[in-house]
């Protein structure tokens, strides 16, 4: 999936250059509990609560999980902790190149393959950074 394409899915469907998605701010959702691992890290996320009505009692009846769980290992885990809400997609890629000896494309596309993962299970968001410029 390329910058562009991640960009517009992660921002509420606004198409935006891959210039302005290297300046967005990557934030946790503050749900999410962490707990560490040996070499990693396991997300939990409550789940919404399915109601009152038939699917809420369906739910109740088959005992449906009240939390979703995701492991990550070390590279993700050095990724979840710089989505801080300071750092930007374009900071987090250096330091994921720096860390790991990646080059540019490899560490901006593994990135944005990652976000879009964390993104989707709604662990994570992307928010225009102050200062940053629409192109």
């Amino acid at each position: 999936m390329g910058m562009d394409r991640l960009g517009k899915w992660l921002l509420g469907g606004r198409t935006v250059s891959p210039d302005h998605l290297r300046g967005c701010a990557v934030v946790r959702n503050e749900a999410v509990i962490e707990m560490p691992t040996e070499g990693g890290l396991v997300l939990s996320v409550p789940l919404a609560s399915q109601g009152s009505g038939m699917l809420g009692v369906l739910a109740k009846w088959v005992k449906s999980p009240s939390e979703r769980k995701f492991e990550l290992e070390e590279v993700g885990t050095f990724v979840w902790s710089c989505c801080d809400g300071k750092q930007t997609f374009e900071t987090i890629a250096k330091k994921l190149r720096e860390r790991f000896r990646m080059n540019r494309m490899e560490s901006e596309v593994a990135l944005a393959d990652f976000l879009r993962t964390l993104g989707k299970r709604n662990l994570i968001m992307l928010v225009e950074a102050k200062g940053s410029k629409k192109r």
